[in-house]
């Protein structure tokens, strides 16, 4: 019996091959997007830190500071605070300190790198994050000073093929000893690292680094197995009080803390630096609303084409019924066809996620596994959802029509004049469809504002070399003049920070004569000559640095904000205090953004010490690419080891808003495919009314009704359930649009942008009208007879 089903199901499918292949193509797309954004979902909902063991007893500590009554969050303590907490509160297991520097430089035998990301950590760090070890033992690994564990990636890099064992490396100079090799392709985690080497080795008796960097320390703590961490909290924040007192308390810090769980960290992160990999919790319920919202759509799409075909076979039914078949039979019969169709959708469904799914790694920048690779029993609970979609879609149609009398299905009668369900799915998807229209819109508009606001700085045709080997850092001084005779550079200048990356310190800085508690928390960059002028930032008051000045080593350069921070009327001519080294202001630069456009413009100070840099930077005039061969070559004469590594500064600026980015590319592909669906939803209703109104329609043309005015009698329908659409989805789009440009301190107004709606509403109709148009004059073109002889 069961065989016979399947193959009148078969019959049927091939005798509607076109809405069989809109009907499964339609829902497969649905399918597949969804699958592919849950995919990337899990991955970074509960694909990190999973396989760190007592991951529910670990935390981070996060500090918070009130600065003008501003609060300041960061994953930052004091770097003695983790040591005192563990010796002082009960509950603490283990802990341990990270500090970490840039453009450190590594060194073994042939090999030679700045660009390695190495983490001072305690000797206790494997006994917190039990990271898995290839090589070495994790308890001894970072007990003494002077070692070293490496990522696997990282030794293939260094070492090839070879042993790193008990190798020696130079990092900054000194001799380090390989003690492991962290299998880093057996877990995913937040904590980044190339090297990670002894915190005891920062601790000299010339320099004791805990002492001299404060509250620069993420710190991680392990609590014992049942401790309450509310309880612990209120004692960190007694301990901190205390130590803030005792050491800070003439520059009037106020300083609190809090333990973050480490399995928030990936997700609920959103500080300015931090130093772990990080994705925002809101971008992820973006992405699963968008996936919901394409998975609807693609299911009130086939439930309506899936009710559409059905309606045609009423005569097929009643023939069943005069030949003997019972209610059941046809019920069996339509629940079968629907769940065979769910299940062919479901198969191309997977065939198209193997396909995109490279692309699609692509797009979200992530190196993300396919959801049922990781976890079978997702694809066993996904086929199960799909063939109760499938038994959901067919079973109303089945009663409907398996309920109808002999006579009336012979005589093509049909049961579905109450279609309302109907027409309100069809407004959701359109709902739906218009508002990715103007949401997609708006970003456009925001992502192009951000990228093309004017920065008050010149960023064109500045390329800027990073990852500096000391030989360079050193030479730099001697050889800028030479650097700027090469022909197409036009100025050059060295700096630790550049617009765009995030690298300047911060200090807390008074005016000479007043209380230290009036301090401002200044964002500190230290310059060489010509950073001003390589930059096109402009001065409001006072001179740049100058090599005709020999003080300059104790000259400060201020921004606008600054000067009206610190209360400054003629701030040209103050003297500061700086990290209780004093020197007069000698010039006001007018507000530049030096970081992205998420955050206001806040203090800047620039001086000038000649001792380190990350950076050097180049504005060019010219033909770019042989200027860049001749640094190439000239860096190549100054350390024939430095790898030369350079970015377009404007292209950098531009990365800032990759998460904008990646969030505007996904909701454009996603917004492309939910109108598709909600076309071919549209399709369904509109064949569905075109079957039900044939015969008025054949009786209006008997009455001389020509087919333009059948035509428009049917998109009046069509213009009302658009409107009603719009009605549903305008303040939905605008209210989300608004709450989204929050996290801005520039964008767009909202509502200069007013064209983003009509252009939605204009889209979905038109295409939507040519849609209906073309069922719409098939019908009126049937010859009436065909339609009226039954009747």
């Amino acid at each position: 019996m069961l065989q016979n089903y399947f193959k009148i199901a078969f019959r049927n499918i091939f005798r509607n091959k076109k809405y069989f292949l809109i009907n499964v193509l339609g829902f497969s797309f649905g399918i597949t997007t969804c699958l592919l954004i849950f995919t990337y979902i899990y991955q970074e909902a509960f694909g990190f830190d999973n396989e760190i063991g007592d991951k529910h007893r670990i935390y981070r500590v996060i500090s918070t500071s009130v600065i003008e009554d501003k609060e300041s969050v960061y994953p930052f303590t004091l770097g003695d605070f983790g040591a005192e907490a563990l010796e002082k509160i009960n509950g603490i297991e283990k802990m341990f300190r990270v500090h970490t520097y840039s453009n450190i430089e590594l060194k073994y035998e042939t090999y030679k790198s700045s660009a390695l990301l190495i983490q001072y950590v305690d000797s206790t760090f494997f006994e917190v994050l039990d990271f898995p070890l290839s090589v070495g033992d994790s308890k001894n690994a970072l007990k003494t000073p002077f070692s070293a564990v490496l990522s696997k990636e990282t030794a293939l890099k260094i070492f090839g093929d070879k042993d790193p064992y008990f190798k020696i490396v130079k990092i900054d100079g000194k001799d380090y000893t390989i003690k492991g090799i962290v299998d880093t392709d057996k877990f995913k985690s937040h904590f980044e690292f190339d090297v990670l080497t002894s915190m005891s080795s920062l601790i000299r008796p010339d320099y004791n680094i805990i002492e001299s960097e404060g509250i620069h320390f993420p710190t991680y703590i392990k609590l014992y197995e049942g401790v309450n961490v509310e309880n612990v909290n209120v004692q960190l924040n007694k301990l901190i009080d205390n130590i803030v007192k005792e050491k800070f308390s003439e520059y009037g810090i106020d300083l609190n803390t809090y333990l973050q769980p480490l399995n928030k960290i990936h997700l609920y992160s959103d500080f300015n630096p931090d130093y772990a990999i990080t994705t925002n919790i809101k971008y992820i319920s973006l992405f699963t609303i968008l996936a919901i919202f394409i998975l609807l759509i693609a299911i009130i799409n086939f439930i309506n084409l899936s009710i559409a075909l059905y309606n045609k076979r009423t005569k097929e039914v009643g023939i069943r019924k005069v030949n003997g078949a019972r209610r059941t039979d046809l019920i069996t019969q339509f629940v079968t066809e629907s769940v065979l169709i769910t299940f062919i959708a479901f198969i191309f469904s997977l065939i198209f996620v193997e396909i995109l799914s490279n692309p699609f790694r692509n797009l979200m920048q992530s190196d993300i596994q396919l959801i049922y690779y990781k976890n079978p029993l997702v694809l066993i609970l996904l086929f199960v959802a799909i063939i109760f979609i499938g038994f959901l879609s067919g079973i109303y149609p089945a009663f409907n029509l398996s309920g109808l009398k002999t006579i009336s299905t012979l005589k093509g009668v049909r049961k579905f004049k109450k279609h309302n369900l109907r027409k309100v799915l069809v407004v959701f998807q359109f709902g739906i469809s218009i508002f990715m229209i103007i949401v997609l819109l708006l970003l456009s508009s925001q992502m192009k504002y951000l990228k093309n606001k004017d920065m008050n700085f010149d960023r064109s045709n500045i390329i800027v070399i990073k990852d500096l080997t000391e030989k360079v850092n050193e030479d730099y001084p001697i050889i800028k003049n030479e650097l700027e005779q090469i022909p197409g550079i036009v100025k050059a200048t060295a700096s630790v920070s550049v617009p765009g990356i995030n690298r300047v310190s911060n200090d807390f800085i008074y005016v000479k004569g007043e209380d230290s508690n009036s301090g401002i928390l200044f964002n500190i960059n230290n310059i060489h000559f010509d950073y001003t002028k390589t930059y096109g930032i402009k001065f409001a008051q006072g001179r740049d640095f100058s090599e005709e000045f020999n003080s300059e080593s104790t000259g400060y350069i201020i921004n606008e904000t600054a000067a009206k921070k610190l209360a400054l009327k003629e701030p040209v001519g103050t003297i500061i205090n700086v990290r209780e080294q004093e020197g007069e202001i000698i010039g006001v630069v007018k507000d530049f953004n030096f970081r992205s456009l998420h955050e206001p413009i806040s203090p800047v100070l620039l001086y000038m010490r000649h001792n380190y840099y990350n950076f050097i930077s180049f504005k060019i005039s010219g033909e770019e690419g042989l200027v860049i061969e001749k640094l190439k070559q000239k860096f190549k004469e100054i350390d024939p080891d430095y790898i030369f590594d350079y970015f377009y500064l404007d292209e950098s600026l531009k990365n800032m808003y990759k998460d904008e980015d990646r969030t505007y590319e996904l909701f454009t592909y996603a917004a492309i495919l939910a109108i598709i669906i909600s076309l071919l939803g549209l399709f369904a209703l509109t064949l569905f009314n075109m079957q039900e109104n044939v015969k008025a329609i054949g009786i209006r043309k008997v009455m001389g009704a020509s087919n333009k005015s059948i035509v428009i009698a049917l998109l009046k329908e069509l213009t009302k359930w658009v409107f009603i659409s719009n009605v549903i989805a305008w303040p939905v789009a605008f209210y989300f649009i608004k709450t989204w440009l929050h996290k801005f301190a520039y964008s767009i107004d909202i509502y200069e942008y007013w064209w983003c709606f009509i252009v939605a509403t204009a889209v979905t109709l038109i295409i939507s009208i040519i849609v209906v148009i073309n069922q719409s004059l098939k019908a009126a073109n049937t010859n009436p007879v065909d339609s009226l002889k039954y009747e």
